[in-house]
């Protein structure tokens, strides 16, 4: 004997579809919301990534137009930035300044930044890039590049990622002197270096053109050019000629004098200057801002 059971349907109209509880009903309510979260999130996470990837590249634009004002719209006021020979830079002016002494001292100079790996968290408004630097410029003629990794840290400020630090890492160096010279460790103190030059009588214009000859062997030698300053008033008590120079710190300048000694070029646009000169001042200054 075959015996068949019977379907009951559920206590209502014929033929509908079993009820659910409020319970289960909730369960699916949250279980989408979950999910139309996760998908607003995956659309949101490359749009914040493209986000930070296009400020790197612009920033790269800027720095290969020697750009220092558009450049500087990348970086919080307090960016800091240890650099590939461990010079630390602290604050958007010090990291401005260094920028224009680079692209003052360094013919063709250009730096590029390929981020590798992006990752963003949203809810704190920060990012991290890892990747790739190259630095590339000339010294009489000759080609010098740089490159290794680099880690940059993005905050998130009034709609646009900022940089808040950068570390750069050296990986090779090729061509020139500047690779044969390890850098040394070297202390944060900022300082400016002054020459005072005070022309004998009619020997004004010829001491101006001295001190251009002068920084035109500096930037021979792959030295900071730095920037020459003229009296503006009649006063023989003011220097007529004064040659400012920034270093990132006190090694940084020694480094600097001891090139200078080594070049017999230097020595003869030295020994000109000290015969058109009634006297001569220097003086080495901290930054204290």
């Amino acid at each position: 004997m075959r015996i068949l059971s019977t379907y009951h349907l559920p206590v209502g109209r014929a033929g509908s579809a079993p009820r659910t509880s409020p319970t289960a009903r909730l369960r699916v309510v949250l279980v989408c919301g979950c999910l139309l979260g996760f998908a607003w999130l995956a659309r949101a996470q490359p749009q914040e990534e493209q986000a930070v990837r296009q400020q790197r590249q612009q920033s790269n634009e800027a720095i290969a137009r020697h750009d220092t004002a558009s450049l500087a719209q990348y970086w919080l006021d307090d960016i800091h930035v240890l650099t590939s020979r461990s010079v630390s830079l602290q604050g958007k002016p010090a990291n401005l300044r260094a920028f224009q002494q680079e692209f003052r001292s360094k013919e063709k100079l250009i730096y590029v930044r390929t981020p590798a790996t992006i990752e963003v968290f949203s809810s704190w408004h920060m990012a991290a890039e890892y990747g790739r630097w190259t630095g590339t410029w000339t010294v009489n003629g000759e080609a010098i590049r740089v490159s290794g990794s680099y880690y940059a840290k993005w905050h998130y400020q009034h709609d646009k990622w900022k940089i808040k630090s950068e570390i750069f890492v050296p990986a090779a160096c090729e061509g020139g002197d500047y690779c044969k010279t390890m850098p040394t460790l070297q202390s944060n103190a900022v300082i400016v270096v002054q020459n005072y030059y005070y022309p004998k009588p009619g020997k004004e214009l010829e001491v101006l053109e001295t001190r251009r000859r002068a920084s035109q062997v500096r930037a021979q030698l792959g030295l900071p050019v730095g920037r020459i300053l003229q009296r503006t008033v009649e006063s023989t008590a003011q220097a007529f000629v004064v040659w400012e120079c920034e270093y990132p710190s006190l090694q940084a300048r020694e480094d600097d004098v001891k090139r200078l000694d080594q070049s017999e070029e230097f020595k003869k646009v030295q020994d000109h200057m000290g015969t058109l000169l009634e006297k001569f001042d220097r003086g080495v200054w901290l930054i204290r801002e």
